[in-house]
């Protein structure tokens, strides 16, 4: 009896939080699942717009085609998108994004276009080290990752002197 009291109880909980009647816990879950979704969603929409707006700016950075950049406080994910999106700017051969992720640590984007005759692996390969880190060895798209956000403004300093920008 108490254990059956217990969870009556701990139903009643999770009705409460749910914003329903007991008897609804199940649909109103469902509910915010879905709307937990679409709010989701629409960040995910919304942090790409952001990204290529942010890219139109950057942009203007460029010397010789070439953009390096420090953008603190975003995802790896949101680095990758707004090199991405940097990119594709008009002028733009290659990009490097550097960041200190709100979870820690440091990130390193590289991307490259396809005629640009730069390597994005290439462009970053001294750098990682700086944030005490590694990544991928693509040409076009090299997403890294260290453990020392200290390291990267060094690391950023590397990546001009290799692109020959220093």
């Amino acid at each position: 009896m108490e254990r059956l009291r217990e969870r009556e109880a701990e139903l009643a909980d999770v009705a409460a939080r749910a914003g329903v009647p007991v008897g609804e816990v199940v649909d109103g879950v469902g509910r915010l699942r879905d709307q937990l979704k679409a709010a989701q969603d629409e960040v995910k929409a919304l942090k790409k717009q952001l990204a290529g707006a942010a890219a139109g700016n950057l942009a203007e950075q460029a010397v010789d085609g070439i953009v390096v950049a420090r953008v603190d406080g975003a995802e790896r994910n949101d680095l990758r998108e707004l090199a991405l999106s940097l990119r594709d700017s008009p002028g733009v051969r290659a990009v490097v994004i550097g960041g200190a992720p709100e979870g820690g640590g440091a990130a390193l984007v590289a991307a490259t276009t396809e005629d640009s005759g730069i390597d994005a692996g290439t462009l970053v390969a001294d750098a990682t080290r700086a944030i005490k880190g590694g990544g991928g060895k693509d040409p076009r798209l090299v997403v890294a990752g260290g453990k020392d956000p200290e390291g990267l403004d060094e690391a950023l300093d590397l990546v001009r002197a290799a692109a020959g920008i220093a």
